[in-house]
């Protein structure tokens, strides 16, 4: 089983507060949070007051990241990245700059306390390479695709593991669930249920973790009626 990560939007925080969005959600959607800014459909600003929920108002079984999607300068992703440790910090923040910034990443994660989280553009594990190399991040989240399926999966699991960093997923949870269960320094899978409606099993969800499929290959069947049914 692996713990899960979802995503939501940053207005939906910004407007309920993530006590309520957590109240509200399904409890086995209740460990992990992700504040996210390209899901935003409106300006927000991440740090104290606007766009970043206080820390310390979070419940105790919520487990809050934020991603800010390689919008910020390095000067400001240091001093967004200050505040957010003045009020507790959070689990990570992931992307705060532009995502082949390895240099400039290394200065966020010297001068933040709060772990930094890079990954998901990762084309390859070379690049994974150069990035824990340069001290850019704490933490890393490949995607599957990105990172070279499962030859390069396994390959920057490698790296990982050399590097004593913990690895988390981007993205294709019905994939990634099952790398993860292969990679030593397994941490988070990023869950979504996108391809729910066109499979005829879905991940089981149960207590905020997912239950790896033990059928051959990735256990993904698809659901050929619905398939025909959403076809464009």
């Amino acid at each position: 089983m692996k713990r899960l990560q979802r995503t939501i939007g940053t207005m939906t925080l910004l407007l309920l507060g993530v006590a309520v969005v957590a109240a509200q959600a399904e409890p086995q959607f209740a460990g992990s949070w992700v504040l996210d800014r390209s899901q935003s459909q409106f300006p927000t600003h991440e740090g104290r007051g606007h766009g970043a929920p206080h820390p310390q108002a979070q419940p105790p079984q919520v487990t809050l990241m934020v991603d800010f999607n390689q919008v910020l300068t390095v000067a400001e992703a240091v001093r967004r990245g200050r505040l957010i440790d003045e009020e507790g910090g959070v689990y990570w923040i992931e992307e705060p700059i532009r995502a082949d910034d390895f240099a400039g990443a290394a200065r966020v994660a010297r001068e933040v306390a709060t772990p930094i989280q890079l990954g998901e553009n990762f084309m390859g594990p070379e690049q994974m390479a150069q990035a824990l190399a340069a001290g850019a991040c704490d933490y890393v989240m490949p995607d599957a695709q990105r990172i070279g399926g499962v030859t390069g999966w396994l390959r920057a699991a490698a790296l990982a593991q050399g590097a004593g960093a913990e690895m988390s997923s981007h993205l294709f949870p019905e994939v990634s669930a099952h790398l993860l269960a292969a990679t030593p320094t397994c941490h988070w899978l990023e869950y979504v249920d996108w391809a729910n409606p066109v499979l005829e099993q879905p991940l089981e969800l149960k207590d905020g973790h997912v239950i790896i499929p033990s059928q051959p290959g990735t256990g993904i069947a698809w659901d050929e009626k619905a398939v025909e049914r959403y076809k464009l």
